[in-house]
């Protein structure tokens, strides 16, 4: 085996694991208790009609975003996942442009986050279909009121 598909394999099962520990916590544990703190399902404001004007590009963007697990490590609120791991996306995203969410995804390390340790970002995200990314890039800017 590659080294290469070593790294893959373990990041994978890193934010499979991590991914659905943390939406499990978030979500009360599935224990009955409640414990952790729960996602915010309010939309940012503003973010209905952007979302709304994208179609079905909105429903596609937040399947990859549900399908790569991103919801495990940021809020998202539109998503309703309440991930700590990695910035909070409505606050982050919020000034942010297309070509700037772009960089974010497939460049993590290029600008990072303030309180954020860069390298931490799965990598491969640059690796989705070009619609795919496309989808995600749009879903975010509208559901984060991005420029």
């Amino acid at each position: 085996m590659s080294p290469t598909w070593i790294r893959w394999m373990l990041a994978a099962i890193v934010v499979v694991v991590l991914g659905g520990t943390i939406i499990g916590i978030g979500e009360g544990g599935g224990d009955g208790g409640g414990g952790g703190a729960r996602a915010t399902t309010t939309a940012p404001p503003g973010s209905g009609k952007a979302l709304a004007t994208l179609g079905p590009v909105a429903d596609q963007g937040r399947k990859v975003f549900g399908d790569n697990g991103c919801g495990g490590c940021h809020r998202l609120a539109d998503a309703k996942s309440g991930g700590t791991i990695g910035p909070d996306l409505d606050q982050a995203l919020s000034a942010s442009d297309l070509a700037e969410i772009r960089e974010d995804i497939v460049d993590p390390g290029a600008q990072g986050t303030p309180g954020f340790p860069s390298g931490r970002m799965p990598d491969g995200y640059d690796r989705l279909s070009t619609s795919d990314l496309d989808a995600l890039v749009r879903y975010l800017q509208a559901a984060t009121s991005g420029k």
